[in-house]
């Protein structure tokens, strides 16, 4: 058959040659060819052009006219009024409107009817605003201005057949957006690279601290503090123990001194009253007294107390030595206390263990966190190549889809 074919005059159709455009150059490619598109399709619609350009012309004109045109007198005077407010803003009006046409690209026909169209509504607005009481004067001017208004809506409708219908600007659209993820992959890499330098030098920093504080617990300095540190300590808790027994002897008075306080004319009760441990204790109150006084008014009939407070108070005044020696042991703690905290305090190397501690703990959590970081730049890493893949999808779809055929070699990323 292709035997035949040939004898009879057919030819094998020549397969279709598809150029091959490395990414790097399909930038300026596209822009090439868009502004080749741009000055065949301005060429073309140039009459159309020219035609909306006479008539922006004419309108400018007549504007003018209009301007330097008296309003005549036989209308009625309300209108004139109206008509003479009016005019200054319609002629205003009508220049601004044209202004963005007049200054648009001519070879960039997708530009020029965009900006074709903002001038149209400009138009369309003035014309509906001051213009619509102008025609009562000005009839014949002001239809001559929507007549070539009608022309330039007429053409600018043809105009539009003549844009280019060209996929180039999303491919640029793409491509700015591969250029744009595959920085932001150079970034990731290198924020990489930072973060395996800085897990090395903190962990080495981590390994530093830890003989530093290994050597430090086995000099004299640290067994010297860790056995003053103890001893406070321990003292503290024969503080708080003292503490806690003068105050199960002297909590249980408090009500009843808040109702024999108006009896018994002593302004020390209000002190045990709202802090019995705190003024036993720091301001050596003398309980004793207070106790006989108590006793006193109860026995000359001056107060009324029940059994149940009366057993209270009679138990702190059968413990009162005790009271007392517990006051002087807490004194003499608390002095014993105060000079190993001097000596704590003017220990040079007192801190150093709990410093070491510190920040050997923070490089740890510091560790942790540097350690999560790879994982999520790998997340980060397969979100924008899935964006960069989407992209290149949709330049080769777009390619495919335009009268050239071009197939694309992807640069190494």
């Amino acid at each position: 058959m292709r035997f035949l074919d040939r004898f009879f005059g057919k030819q094998d159709k020549p397969p279709e040659k598809i150029k091959s455009i490395k990414f790097s150059e399909l930038d300026d490619w596209l822009r090439e060819r868009i502004e080749r598109e741009s000055k065949e399709s301005y060429r073309n619609a140039k009459p159309i052009v020219d035609d909306i350009l006479k008539s922006v012309e004419r309108i400018n004109e007549y504007a003018h006219k209009l301007e330097r045109t008296d309003c005549p007198k036989n209308i009625p005077k309300r209108a004139k009024k109206i008509v003479i407010a009016s005019k200054p803003e319609f002629v205003r009006g009508v220049h601004d409107s044209l202004r963005d046409i007049e200054n648009s690209s001519r070879e960039d026909i997708g530009e020029f009817h965009r900006n074709l169209n903002a001038t149209i509504l400009g138009m369309g607005k003035v014309i509906g605003g001051q213009g619509r009481y102008l025609p009562v004067a000005f009839g014949d001017i002001i239809q001559d201005i929507a007549k070539e208004l009608k022309s330039i809506v007429a053409n600018g409708k043809e105009l539009k057949e003549f844009i280019p219908k060209s996929t180039y600007e999303s491919i640029l659209d793409n491509i700015s957006e591969i250029e744009k993820e595959s920085g932001r992959l150079k970034e990731l890499a290198s924020r990489e690279k930072e973060i395996e330098k800085e897990l090395k030098k903190t962990l080495e920093e981590k390994k530093k601290l830890i003989r530093e504080r290994a050597d430090f617990e086995k000099s004299p300095e640290f067994r010297e503090f860790h056995s003053l540190q103890e001893k406070m300590n321990e003292l503290g808790e024969k503080k708080r123990g003292i503490e806690t027994k003068i105050h199960s002897y002297l909590s249980p008075i408090k009500r009843p001194l808040k109702k024999l306080k108006k009896e018994l004319d002593r302004k020390d009760i209000n002190a045990y009253i709202e802090n019995p441990l705190q003024e036993f204790i720091s301001r050596g109150l003398d309980l004793g007294s207070i106790v006989a006084d108590i006793k006193k008014a109860i026995d000359s009939g001056k107060l009324e107390i029940k059994k149940s407070e009366l057993d209270k108070i009679a138990r702190v005044e059968k413990n009162l030595e005790e009271l007392l020696g517990l006051r002087g042991l807490h004194a003499s703690i608390e002095s014993e206390l105060a000079e190993l905290s001097k000596k704590f305090a003017s220990f040079k190397k007192s801190g150093r263990g709990r410093e070491l501690m510190g920040e050997i703990e923070h490089l740890g959590t510091k560790l942790d966190e540097l350690k999560r970081e790879p994982e999520k730049i790998e997340r980060k890493r397969a979100q924008v190549k899935e964006r960069i893949l989407a992209a290149r999808n949709s330049i080769e779809n777009s390619l495919r889809e335009s009268k050239h055929k071009i197939e694309v070699k992807w640069d190494a990323m």
